[in-house]
């Protein structure tokens, strides 16, 4: 028996998915208000239990019989308003669920965590597994959050609980097309005033889940993996985005000047609206910057990854398919 958390969001419910066309048996973990439109052809076919990973009896109660944990819960989030419950949720949360599988004996546990939880170097510089962590200006709340997290699940390692971690960069795929890194590709169909200078690497959310399980299956256990297709600079991104709608991507490069103006803006409307802001401060200052991430180690397990094109014109298609169906 699997238990996966996070079943229920972009990155979990591809995770469930994969899992029950594999044939195994499935126990996911979710929130009473949790929303189960992405996995609603399958939801039979899974054993769910109700709680959160701050909940330890729910965690005790999801734990029993289990053989492997998929621990893909976690909060993202720029708001300030949202930081309390997102070092909640990603530290305390991770410690909770890795004192509890190691209570019952679990063999294996796979994290997800995120390319912001590794060190930062000199801008066009490549970052890999042994980049280490620095206090930077440049790491993001979230980034801390995810790096913490990391260390709860390396100590649970050490005494005794087999882990891999994988760092996925940017995640691209069908999830909720105005909130999460999906939000890309419907902003590419409404038309980007601007394209930002920076750089960053990229992954389609199926080969997350694949490489997940294929590592897990190799017991690539005491293990940390980058799993980045590709690097993508972000003018090119929304050019090919807009090329799979029939657009014309943007042609003025944002500055830091018309990025502050930017997320001030968002941020005057949110307060107005109640609505959650996109951008921020955080995550201007991360499309501001060049990013490269080595994908050589995963890669030299076997590991391949499809091409970004494949990845763009399929989320494309999703998109209009869905637009098409409200």
């Amino acid at each position: 028996m699997i238990l996966v958390t996070g079943g229920t969001g972009l990155l979990g419910s591809k995770l469930l998915h994969e899992l029950v066309e594999n044939g195994m048996k499935v126990r996911a973990l979710r929130r009473a208000t949790s929303k189960l439109n992405k996995v609603e052809d399958i939801s039979n076919q899974i054993e769910w239990v109700e709680g959160d990973v701050l909940d330890i009896p729910s965690l005790e109660e999801a734990m029993k019989d289990i053989t492997e944990v998929y621990h893909c819960a976690a909060m993202v989030s720029f708001n300030p308003s949202k930081r309390a419950a997102m070092y909640e949720i990603n530290i305390k949360g991770t410690a909770n669920l890795v004192n509890v599988a190691l209570a019952h004996d679990v063999q294996a546990l796979c994290h997800v965590s995120s390319i912001a939880a590794l060190g930062r170097v000199k801008e066009g510089e490549e970052i890999t597994e042994e980049t280490k962590w620095g206090d930077s200006k440049d790491n993001s709340h979230y980034s801390i959050t995810k790096y913490k997290s990391e260390q709860e699940v390396w100590r649970a390692n050490a005494e005794g609980l087999n882990t891999v971690i994988v760092n996925p960069s940017v995640i691209l795929g069908e999830g909720n097309w105005r909130t999460d890194s999906s939000s890309f590709i419907s902003n590419g169909y409404k038309g980007m005033p601007m394209y930002p200078p920076g750089c960053n690497g990229f992954v389609d959310s199926e080969d997350v889940v694949k490489a997940m399980i294929y590592l897990m299956s190799k017991k690539e256990y005491g293990e940390q993996f980058i799993l980045s297709a590709d690097n993508v600079y972000y003018k090119d991104l929304f050019a090919k985005i807009a090329k799979a709608f029939g657009k014309e991507g943007p042609k003025r490069k944002m500055t830091p000047f018309l990025g502050g103006l930017f997320w001030r803006a968002v941020a005057i409307m949110s307060f107005f609206t109640g609505k959650t802001p996109v951008i921020t401060e955080e995550t201007i200052n991360t499309i501001l910057k060049t990013y490269f991430y080595s994908n050589d180690k995963v890669k030299g397990t076997g590991f391949k990854f499809r091409s970004m094109d494949e990845t763009i014109n399929r989320c494309c298609k999703s998109y209009m398919d869905y637009l098409a169906s409200k």
